[in-house]
């Protein structure tokens, strides 16, 4: 991956869309591996270049910021993960309405370990 990340780089330029697909995939592999401390700075690469080449509440950014938020959370950094979560979920929500399936998966990634209930809407009665 990292010869693929390289090609990217010197074809399309640093911070194009492609190379960031790339860094999150590269990144994945490392979380995956439980070298977190690899994955997190590719994370955040990705994560800027998205923001900076397609926009702030784009949805890879989303996808990005809830892939970071994880890796904060498995590395008990949790107020800084909520916040990535829920800048993630405010994304999906904008884009694809609160009841698409992105949604959905944000809210289930966020609420596996620490969202507070009280983000949730509460049930009426």
């Amino acid at each position: 991956m990292k010869a693929a990340l390289k090609i990217y780089e010197d074809s399309l330029g640093k911070d194009h869309p492609n190379v960031a697909s790339c860094l999150n995939n590269l990144a994945q592999l490392f979380y995956d591996t439980n070298r977190l401390v690899e994955a997190e700075p590719l994370m955040r690469r990705a994560l800027n270049i998205y923001e900076d080449s397609l926009g702030k509440d784009h949805p890879n950014v989303a996808t990005s910021l809830s892939n970071l938020a994880l890796l904060l959370q498995d590395t008990n950094r949790m107020k800084d993960a909520e916040t990535l979560y829920l800048r993630a979920l405010k994304i999906n929500e904008d884009n694809f309405g609160k009841d698409h399936p992105n949604v959905a998966g944000t809210l289930a990634a966020s609420q596996c370990y620490f969202m507070p209930l009280t983000v949730l809407e509460k049930p009426s009665r």
